[in-house]
């Protein structure tokens, strides 16, 4: 975490002879979480990512009628 910039992260990592799984969580610009979890073996790497939405959604207050 950098309290300077604003940049909030967090990750982990298990490596098993050349195997690694792996995650990491990151906070986005719009206050959003960005969850990856990954794995590289020998089969070559793989990730998914799960974003949660920040505070500052899209036309929440702003009504159209």
């Amino acid at each position: 975490n950098d309290h300077y910039t604003g940049d909030v992260k967090q990750q982990s990592e298990v490596r098993d002879g050349e195997n690694v799984k792996g995650e990491y969580s990151l906070r986005e610009a719009d206050g959003g979480w960005r969850h990856v979890t990954y794995v590289a073996d020998y089969n070559g790497f793989r990730a998914n990512v799960h974003r949660t939405p920040g505070q500052h959604g899209h036309g929440h207050g702003h009504g159209h009628h």
